[in-house]
């Protein structure tokens, strides 16, 4: 019985480092588009897909996440981006209706500033 609960616990950590660690970098993120359910007849469809473009690099297709309110965003990963100054730019798209202007963003990504000013407070 023991070697069995302590199976469970160590599974149990296991799973929620790896859990963790799957959304522990940093994402460019858009904001929600309202539910389908919501839109009117003259509002534009909701996009299927995202184009994620670094730089000068490839076009790479990210698929839309979900939020807790079933509304659709952009959440792309970051993880293997290296140190530095970055232009990311980004477009919605569908299938039947095509893709939205691109929206450009700049980041910088790198090991922060060492703090300054440490010390005791009286």
């Amino acid at each position: 019985m023991k070697k069995s609960a302590l199976f469970a616990f160590i599974l149990f950590l296991g799973l929620t480092l790896a859990a963790t660690l799957a959304n522990a970098a940093p994402f460019v993120v858009c904001d929600p588009y309202p539910l389908e359910t919501a839109l009117t007849d003259t509002d534009p469809p909701n996009p299927e897909y995202f184009i994620v473009v670094f730089d000068t690099g490839t076009p790479v297709t990210a698929q839309p996440t979900l939020d807790a309110n079933g509304r659709i965003y952009l959440k792309y990963d970051l993880v293997s981006v290296a140190k530095g100054k970055h232009i990311v730019r980004v477009k919605a798209g569908h299938s039947v209706w095509g893709e939205s202007v691109e929206v450009p963003f700049t980041f910088r990504a790198g090991t922060p500033k060492a703090a300054t000013g440490v010390g005791l407070l009286k």
